[in-house]
């Protein structure tokens, strides 16, 4: 058993997905915490990454496009 720092629940190890930063080897945040993070993440930040996309992929800023 393992203890989201998010949710702030306590649940199963096979919730919590893998990290190997951490001493134990898994997520401080379980796997539905860490999906619905990354979700928002993308949804705030929708210009950041087309962006960024444009410049790797084409070698063009957005004004450029």
């Amino acid at each position: 058993m393992k203890h989201c720092k998010k949710c702030d629940q306590t649940k199963e190890l096979s919730e919590f997905g893998k990290y190997y930063k951490t001493k134990d080897k898994l997520n401080r945040i379980c796997k539905k915490c860490a999906t619905a993070q990354s979700t928002d993440w993308w949804r705030r930040n929708k210009d950041k990454k087309r962006h960024s996309n444009l410049v790797r992929e084409y070698g063009i800023t957005l004004e450029q496009f």
